[in-house]
């Protein structure tokens, strides 16, 4: 797992998207062929990149009743879910095919 918010202070969108894609790279190379990047919504249109990334699946975070992401493979909608009146945390996903 590659946390990226650990760079966010020294880091321009560019070479975030360049650790993401050599981070990438590196899966596919060791022969990982069902490598994404998971990302919120908002990284995935004003932070990222997504053109330089290889076509990799994405998994969009989007805390949302609709996923607003075009491109993405697996949408995350919430953090918990509420299951018999209890409030469990939850990352709940629908998923497409990849």
């Amino acid at each position: 797992t590659l946390s990226l918010h650990d760079a966010l202070p020294i880091s321009t969108d560019q070479q975030l998207t360049n650790i993401c894609s050599v981070f990438i790279n590196k899966l596919w190379q060791a022969g990982c062929v069902n490598t994404g990047l998971y990302a919120s919504y908002d990284w995935l249109v004003n932070v990222l990149d997504i053109s330089q990334l290889g076509g990799c699946a994405i998994w969009c975070a989007q805390l949302n009743s609709q996923c607003d992401y075009e491109g993405a493979n697996l949408w995350q909608y919430t953090f918990t879910e509420n299951i018999e009146g209890k409030e469990f945390d939850a990352d709940l996903v629908l998923n497409w095919p990849i």
